[in-house]
């Protein structure tokens, strides 16, 4: 009899999922941790891409993946749903679609002055996208004139483009002078290394190789290699040469003051600390992140890892 109670004391306990005492490997632990990060998005992922997010997951089995899959599914995910899954498979159709236009943007933003480099950022460079979502796009200036680049997209957003961020937000600014991210954790480590280098290529390795600690985090992570190298020529050239010196000194520290003062009066209500994360204004550097979406991110990370630890019921950190 008393086996029978240890066998049905198993099968219940898998059943209902009652947390099991297990030891997990370096690897184990890794596995949850991308799939605690990616289930703020409701994202399932595909086997090879647990491995892309973690560092040391080349021994997974599938004993173990199955606690985090569906019968018969090529998807695993933390509190996984045949909802998500049919979402992310819809999502990723629509992201090629979306790809070829983002790119043919990237190379327009290009040509504004000032500009070079430009990344496709945000979800399209996860390989994911929904009919309503933005194309997100990061970007790399001359020093001394971000401010004049980012002004001169934004009036094009707002006059030409009706202010639609649909294929155009423009959201994120640093300078060739000043490429190493500050803040340092899973999300912008993700962030960084899912970049897609749509133009200017070249300059974008000097970004690369100023945050080498992202890849670091996410060594198996292959980036997408698209050659479209730094331009300088015709109305490009000429901008450039007009906006030089005093006056487009002048422009470049006018225009950071407007933009700052108009962010302060809209949200305002942010403490400090959370205002400079998510509206970062310097000289070297703009981000405009109206939802503050970093730190929600991480909160809500941790929240997921501490439900998969209880599962499990590790004995060390996860």
């Amino acid at each position: 009899m008393l086996w029978r109670f240890f066998y049905l004391s198993i099968r219940l306990s898998i059943a209902v999922k009652i947390p099991l005492k297990i030891e997990l490997t370096p690897s184990q632990e890794q596995a949850c941790q991308t799939l605690a990060y990616f289930k703020i998005f409701n994202y399932p992922l595909r086997k090879e891409e647990i491995k892309k997010y973690s560092q040391l997951s080349d021994d997974l089995d599938d004993t173990f993946l199955s606690n985090f899959r569906i019968d018969g599914s090529e998807f695993y995910g933390w509190e996984l749903s045949e909802k998500n899954i049919q979402k992310r498979i819809l999502g990723g159709i629509e992201a090629e679609k979306r790809l070829k236009k983002g790119l043919k943007r990237a190379r327009f933003i290009g040509k504004f002055p000032y500009v070079k480099a430009v990344a496709i950022s945000g979800s399209l460079s996860k390989g994911y996208m929904e009919k309503k979502s933005d194309i997100d796009f990061f970007i790399i200036t001359e020093p001394g004139r971000l401010w004049v680049a980012r002004t001169l997209l934004v009036a094009y957003k707002k006059i030409f483009l009706l202010n639609s961020r649909k294929a155009f937000c423009v959201n994120y600014f640093v300078d060739t002078n000043n490429l190493e991210i500050e803040e340092k954790n899973r999300f912008t480590a993700t962030e960084i290394v899912t970049l897609i280098p749509s133009y200017g290529t070249d300059v974008f390795e000097l970004f690369s190789n100023a945050n080498v600690w992202a890849y670091q985090t996410f060594p198996k992570y292959k980036q997408t290699e698209i050659h479209v190298p730094y331009k300088r020529k015709g109305a490009k050239r000429f901008n450039e040469w007009f906006l030089s010196g005093r006056l487009g000194e002048a422009l470049d520290a006018r225009f950071m003051k407007m933009t700052f003062k108009r962010w302060q009066r809209k949200f305002g209500h942010l403490d400090n600390h959370d205002f400079d994360i998510a509206f970062k204004t310097r000289k070297h550097v703009s981000k405009h992140h109206p939802g503050n979406f970093q730190a929600k991110v991480l909160e809500e990370y941790d929240a997921n890892l501490k439900d998969i630890k209880h599962y499990f019921e590790l004995r060390n950190n996860v």
